[in-house]
């Protein structure tokens, strides 16, 4: 099975825990796409554990990695952000099924719906070990990828989420523009 981490390396994304869990299991590959200050602690830790069986890509053009997360089975990552991350939304959209540790539903209110829409484990090397091996299971995967996609596309459809955002923006230049003719007509005075 091939899992793919995309993200930056840092403390509120590490991904330690996720190359552990695949250390410990047979038939796992982990590509992990990213930079970030621990990127070579990161790498170490995977040679010193899984020789071979974890790839390491610094950042890829957005296209590519998606590309990338379209030809792996699973997405996987560990967020301790307030926030729907773009690598989430770009795997749900594609219908991959996603990993990510359970402390992130108290923080983010689009993943703590019912039933789950991504497979929540504690951000332990066991907890992700165990939601990897459950993800082994074609049918799980399949279940988790279906509610996952058809969520995604509920909220975050791309071709209205560009109309919404260029409203959004047009509105704010709209405003800033109001503001500069008033601030304008205020400095003539």
């Amino acid at each position: 099975m091939k899992l793919i981490c995309p993200g930056r390396q840092i403390p509120g994304k590490n991904p330690f825990h996720i190359v552990e869990a695949v250390a410990t299991l047979r038939g796992v590959s982990l590509l992990c796409v990213g930079n970030g200050p621990l990127h070579h602690l990161l790498v170490a830790k995977a040679k010193l554990l899984c020789p071979g069986k974890c790839r390491f890509l610094r950042a890829l053009e957005n296209k590519t990695l998606i590309k990338k997360m379209a030809e792996a089975d699973v997405v996987t990552l560990n967020s301790y952000y307030h926030g729907w991350s773009k690598v989430m939304m770009e795997a749900m959209l594609l219908g991959k099924p996603v990993i990510v540790n359970q402390e992130v539903t108290k923080i983010v209110k689009e993943l703590s719906v019912r039933p789950p829409v991504c497979e929540f484990c504690p951000d332990t090397k066991e907890g992700y070990a165990c939601a990897i091996k459950k993800m082994k299971n074609r049918k799980i995967r399949k279940k988790i990828a279906y509610r996952a996609k058809r969520w995604a596309w509920q909220l975050a459809d791309p071709k209205h989420s560009q109309i919404e955002h260029a409203k959004v923006i047009l509105k704010i230049i709209e405003k800033f523009n109001r503001l500069g003719t008033n601030h304008n007509a205020d400095k003539k005075k």
